[in-house]
Order: C-alpha cells, then sequence, then structure tokens
C-alpha cells in the first residue's frame, strides 16, 4: 500500500486496524508527525491566563421574564400501534443520586457543611457513610446542571481551607484533561506514546470477565467493581485503582473493554476525563521517569484501612475481622475455621500472584520508557501540551 501525499492523516484512515503503526511504515510517518505534533498551537498560548480572566467574570444570572411561553397544545401525529401503547410505569432507582440543577446546589450547599466542618480522617478514607470521601459533583458537571465557573465562584466565597483547595485542583485538573482532548481525539482509542503499542498483545477474556464483575479475589478491586455496577459511580482513587489493576497486573490493553466497560457504567461519563485517566493509569505515556506499579493490598489497606468500603460491597466478607479482609487469602485454616469462612468457596481466590505480575509490570513498562521511541515521543507530547499551561 502506498502512502497518500496528502498527509498521515489520510494514511491512516485508509489502513484498518491504526491503532499500530509498523516500523516499516515510520519512515514515512516520523516527519510528519513531527511536524505537526511537536510545535506548539497558536490558539493555546496564553490559554491559562484567558481562563483565569474568563472565570473571575461573574456567573450569567437567568431571566425567567424573557422566556418564551409554553404553547397550549402540540401538533400530533399517526403513530404505529406498537409506539401508540402506552409506556409501563417509570419507577425510579432509590440508590440513583438525585440530577437536576435544584439538587445539585442543595448538594452543593450541603457539602460546604460538610467541608466547613470537616477533620482530616474522615477525608482520608473510604467510608461509604460519610460523603466526604469525594465531592460528587462529577454527575452534575457532566449533565450541565453545574458549571465549572459556578462551583469555583461558590468555592471562593466560603472559608479557606486544604480541602476547597484540593477541590479546585481537580476541577482545574479536570479542565485540562478535556482541553488535551479536544487537542488530540485518538486518546479514545490509541495510545498517546504509540511506543506502547508493543505491549499488552494478548487478551485474556477469562480476567477481564472476572474483573467486570468483580470476582478476582482481591477484596478492594473487587468491592469497586461491584459499587459501579450499583450505583454508576467510583471515588477518585478508585478508578485509578482499578484501571491501574486492569493494565498493570491482569495485563490487559485498556482499549479492549476495560475503558469501554466504565464508560457504559459510570453515571458522570466524560471523554474527556476518562480516556486520559485511563491512559495515565495504563502508564502508557511515557511520562514517569521510573514506573512504580502499585501494590493491590497496600492500596487497600491505606484506602480502605477499617475494611467499611470492603465489607459494604462484599457481604461474603462481613464475617471476618477488618484486619483480614484485605488480603482474606493469607488467612490460616484455623482462621477460616474460626469465622466459619472457606477461602474459595465464600470467596473466590485470586486469580493472580500480585507479586509476580508487580515484578513483571515493572521491568516491562521500565523497559519501554528507557526505549529512544518512547523517550523521543515523551518529549514530543510535553511539547505539544506544554502551552496550555503557558
Amino acid at each position: 500500500m502506498v502512502a497518500p501525499r496528502n498527509g498521515h492523516c489520510a494514511y491512516l484512515r485508509a489502513r484498518p486496524n491504526c491503532g499500530t503503526i509498523l516500523r516499516s511504515e515510520w519512515h514515512y510517518l516520523a516527519p510528519i508527525c513531527r511536524r505537526r505534533y511537536r510545535a506548539r498551537l497558536k490558539n493555546r498560548q496564553g490559554w491559562d491566563e484567558r481562563r483565569r480572566q474568563t472565570w473571575r467574570q461573574a456567573t450569567y444570572e437567568p431571566n425567567f421574564q424573557l422566556a418564551v411561553p409554553a404553547p397550549d397544545s402540540l401538533p400530533t401525529a399517526d403513530l404505529p400501534p406498537d409506539i401508540s401503547k402506552p409506556a409501563p410505569p417509570f419507577v425510579p432507582d432509590p440508590d440513583a443520586p438525585a440530577l437536576g440543577e435544584t439538587a445539585a446546589w442543595q448538594w452543593l450547599h450541603h457539602l460546604a457543611q460538610q467541608y466547613n466542618q470537616a477533620k482530616p480522617s474522615r477525608l482520608s478514607q473510604l467510608n461509604p457513610a460519610a460523603p466526604l470521601t469525594d465531592a460528587h459533583l462529577s454527575a452534575y458537571l457532566a449533565y450541565g446542571n453545574l458549571s465549572l465557573r459556578q462551583i469555583l465562584h461558590f468555592i471562593r466565597q466560603q472559608p479557606r481551607n486544604r480541602y476547597w483547595a484540593t477541590l479546585s485542583a481537580r476541577l482545574l485538573q479536570r479542565n485540562d484533561l478535556i482541553q488535551q482532548f479536544e487537542m488530540d481525539w485518538r486518546m479514545e482509542r490509541e495510545n498517546l506514546n504509540f511506543a506502547f503499542n508493543g505491549i499488552r498483545i494478548k487478551q485474556n477474556e477469562t480476567y477481564l470477565a472476572a474483573w467486570k464483575s468483580g470476582t478476582t479475589g482481591f477484596p478492594l478491586i473487587d468491592a469497586a467493581m461491584r459499587c459501579v455496577r450499583q450505583t454508576g459511580y467510583l471515588p477518585f482513587r478508585l478508578r485509578a485503582a482499578t484501571m491501574a489493576f486492569l493494565t498493570q497486573h491482569l495485563w490487559l490493553d485498556w482499549r479492549k473493554g476495560g475503558a469501554a466497560h466504565l464508560a457504559q457504567m459510570l453515571l458522570d461519563f466524560e471523554a474527556g476525563v476518562h480516556y486520559p485517566n485511563c491512559q495515565q493509569q495504563a502508564l502508557c505515556t511515557g511520562s514517569i521517569a521510573e514506573v512504580r506499579v502499585a501494590d493491590p493490598v497496600k492500596q487497600a489497606r491505606t484506602l480502605d484501612p477499617d475494611a467499611a468500603f470492603i465489607r459494604h460491597w462484599l457481604p461474603e466478607l462481613r464475617s471476618l475481622p477488618p484486619q483480614l479482609c484485605h488480603a482474606p487469602w493469607l488467612m490460616t485454616n484455623l482462621e477460616q475455621q474460626l469465622y466459619g469462612f472457606q477461602m474459595g468457596k465464600d470467596y473466590p481466590l485470586p486469580i493472580i500472584h500480585y507479586e509476580q505480575t508487580q515484578i513483571f509490570a515493572t521491568t516491562e513498562l521500565n523497559r519501554v520508557c528507557r526505549s529512544l521511541t518512547a523517550q523521543r515521543e515523551t518529549a514530543r507530547i510535553n511539547a505539544r501540551y506544554a502551552s496550555i499551561d503557558s
């Protein structure tokens, strides 16, 4: 196949399965990629300052007196018999969050009361009964019930503390990710750093099914996957933990089922935030000098020391004391008899040996990161997105 002369984008569109660039094609694509992606975009220069000036402006107050009145009746049309039948009554999900602008403002004021009276320890644990573990504003932003500028204006009216500062930083990071996604929409289907295309080639459907259903044998990961399936929401740290476990320990490609599954489950799905975060947790951006693969057991003990989140979403582990819920496979036979619990029957055994997968993933990712191709791509990525914060 001869590459067309009108640029590499048309060339890649003409190829099926264009997510991977063959080594024989790089001699043609390299000069074009350098010219196209290495230079800073002119409309991003000084963007950060323009953003700050815009957000300092007063928010828009709607004038309902100018609203157009609704008509008394609407024209009707003849519908097919199967469509004209009355629909079954709608039964709302009692666990679903209340959406709408009124509910959003009510939650924001409730959050202000909690943040202004918060203690540091309450913000560091994944207690399902404590709303302070996450702000839960992403769904309202995704559905347009609140704007980013409205929330930032509201934060400026609150007493200064580190909780509001952390929330402001996350909101700004969210906006930056969306801007990056607008600049390079290929993040949805391709690795940002194409040097990582040659890893995670084999797809284990058994591992993927266990991850989706929350039966991997790792309590924090299983609790998180069952939580998102039931509520459509996950705290930020658990989103990172589940995707890191999928890509680093199970060694599965984030593009082949993992990212799409979470996108279907999350009520607050935002493509500009979701896909860049998936790539960051898969460690396929090349922006980290020394790769360190997360330890799922250590994460569980750090994020959920009392096992409140784990025991809430995994009822089969409620008979165990909190210190045994993070790694139940370490229980002795005597302890299993004492608590009336049988590993492998009441709760599945781990599907992997995480110590071995941690060593393998660390070695493999560091090997790719140190390659000349990955370093060149990392320099190109940094040059392309540097103008966002300039």
